[in-house]
């Protein structure tokens, strides 16, 4: 049991303790888009792949495919087929998908339940040819009753007074989100991850200076000791001074970038900004 428990640095096991909070949100905001766990993997998979691969080359050159598998725990074959791949064909509906959006994905594309390819043919509940049929083939375990509760849920199928299921959407929300908001909560999180591994990363002789120098600015201001009508009020102070500050900054960047013909390659090229944000546990 020992010799468990020391396989593990304690910094290691710090991080994974923190790993479920750390990724609680991003799973919250998975779950809310209609994408499910082997979908995550899939991604987590493709992340290892590519952190391994850019942060621990040699000489400037992408790391091997042996070496990132004795990084990330991968073999060799997956690591080869997940470069092959990028980004092409990943989502495929025979692919890490939920049971959900497979269902509907098929409710239009399986002859058996739809007339042309593309319409999904309304369904009874039983019998042959009806939801059921298509939840048992396409679901796995998951009982019709309730695959049907959730897309009626959803509102991505309707229920006529006769028992038949409509389909009416061609993929499955569980909650209404906006791209938009999505690919901006993406942003957000990959810049404040970003920052947060970089200052981890820094080993220098513990000065203020050495920090200032090579950190990237990054603070918090908390409490546990707030009632809901202070909250409330601390809610609309930062939303007033925060916008206040984003716009100063907005017009320092304005006035500091380069123009539109003064760019030049002598620089290489990258995103710098700053981002504020009020946080509250979910109660």
């Amino acid at each position: 049991m020992d010799a468990e428990r020391k396989i593990r640095s304690p910094a290691q096991t710090a991080i994974l303790s923190a790993l479920e909070s750390v990724l609680l949100p991003i799973v919250k905001l998975m779950l809310r888009c209609g994408l499910g766990c082997s979908e995550f993997i899939s991604v987590a998979k493709s992340a290892y792949v590519k952190a391994a691969t850019t942060d621990y080359s040699l000489r400037g050159r992408p790391t091997n495919a042996s070496r990132v598998a004795a990084l990330t725990g991968l073999s060799r074959k997956e690591v080869s087929r997940i470069r092959a791949e990028g980004d092409r064909n990943r989502w495929t509906p025979d692919m890490e998908v939920t049971p959900a959006n497979t269902v509907l994905h098929y409710w239009h594309f399986d002859p058996r339940f739809c007339q042309p390819v593309g319409t999904p043919r309304p369904l009874a509940f039983d019998g042959p040819n009806s939801f059921t049929t298509l939840v048992k083939r396409y679901a796995g375990d998951i009982p019709a009753g309730a695959m049907k509760k959730e897309l009626l849920r959803a509102k991505a199928i309707v229920e006529c007074p006769n028992g038949t299921l409509i389909a009416k959407e061609r993929y499955f929300y569980p909650d209404a989100f906006d791209e938009d908001f999505v690919l901006n909560a993406a942003f957000a999180l990959k810049n404040l991850g970003e920052t947060l591994v970089h200052n981890a990363g820094l080993v220098g002789d513990g000065s203020d200076k050495f920090a200032i120098r090579q950190g990237r600015f990054e603070r918090s201001a908390w409490t546990d000791r707030m009632d809901d009508e202070t909250i409330a009020r601390f809610k609309r102070w930062v939303r007033s001074e925060g916008s206040r500050f984003i716009e100063i900054a907005d017009n320092w960047i304005g006035e500091n970038e380069l123009k539109a013909g003064q760019d030049n390659n002598k620089t290489k090229r990258r995103t710098v900004g700053v981002g504020l944000y009020f946080f509250e546990e979910d109660g």
